[in-house]
């Protein structure tokens, strides 16, 4: 990743030591980007050092002109971790970020477990109420092929996209 232009990375240091990071994928041929990771040491959080890395993040000059999306665990049974995972998604809606409605992301698999289910949202500084079938299946094209180096034409893109209508709403 560090070797490749495609990727922007943050870090947020106190002296040598690293206290938050995040990694942004900038698609090749389509306007959005991912988020593919973001971490603030467990200390600082609450302080708002991860909305500061967000944002900074996202007003990169090769990332504040793009849509970034992100793959958010859904809130999922109750318990702890649907605790955990709802107050994931509360922060990012607090940055700006929306959700595309009646997604179901099927993520693709990275280890030997099959992943939790998904929700994609999106942010950008101004943001449509809504965004069109052809756009989000192009951004899903990318995260298929540029980030998990699966097939563009994966048959679990169409099946995500089946059921949604040509212009989606965002939550």
């Amino acid at each position: 990743m560090v070797e490749s232009d495609d990727y922007e990375f943050l870090v947020a240091l106190d002296g040598h030591d690293v206290q938050a990071f995040s990694i942004v994928k900038r698609f090749s041929d389509a306007d959005g980007c991912l988020l593919e990771y973001m971490a603030v040491e467990r200390p600082l959080r609450g302080r708002g050092v991860g909305g500061r890395l967000f944002r900074a993040a996202c007003t990169t000059p090769a990332i504040v002109t793009r849509h970034v999306l992100l793959e958010v665990e859904s809130e999922g049974e109750e318990g702890l971790e649907r605790t955990v995972r709802a107050r994931r998604k509360a922060f990012y809606r607090a940055l700006g970020c929306r959700e595309v409605s009646g997604l179901a992301y099927l993520m693709p698999s990275v280890a030997v477990s099959r992943p939790p289910p998904m929700n994609v949202l999106i942010y950008r500084a101004t943001l449509p109420p809504v965004i069109e079938k052809p756009r989000l299946r192009r951004w899903l094209e990318c995260i298929y092929s540029e980030v998990y180096q699966a097939p563009a034409d994966d048959p679990r893109i169409a099946s995500m996209l089946g059921p949604l209508p040509d212009r989606i709403t965002l939550l």
